[in-house]
């Protein structure tokens, strides 16, 4: 059971996670997947940015962004691949798999400045 609502904490206890812990199925994610997530979770609060994450089943951990009607998400796979997607208004504008972290950092930082040109924020 997830206590906290601090994504950065939800990673420290996603890495907890017991063996078949959804139906007999499902395993932790590993160190290195966790890094990454925290990683992105960071930048992000650095932005200023909404922010959640989610465990998967076979250790993936999604990362999810949120600026009004922006939303991005970040799924870390076990590869250590990420496969990122990017919707406005609920609808897909971008689907890219395979990224690598500077990939998705970069993606990240699109869309902060994305985010001030929205709000009529000077960086």
């Amino acid at each position: 059971m997830i206590k906290s609502n601090d994504p950065l904490l939800k990673i420290e206890e996603f890495k907890k996670f017991n063996e078949g812990r959804h139906f007999g199925e499902g395993v932790a994610p590993s160190k290195e997947v966790a890094d990454i997530a925290t990683r992105l979770v960071k930048q992000a609060i650095e932005f200023s940015l909404d922010t959640d994450v989610f465990p998967g089943i076979a250790g993936e951990i999604m990362v999810t962004v949120y600026h009004k009607d922006y939303y991005l998400e970040f799924t870390i796979e076990n590869n250590k691949k990420i496969t990122y997607v990017y919707e406005e208004n609920d609808e897909e504008i971008d689907c890219i798999e395979s990224l690598t972290i500077k990939d998705s950092l970069i993606k990240l930082q699109n869309f902060n400045n994305k985010k001030c040109n929205i709000s009529g924020i000077k960086k």
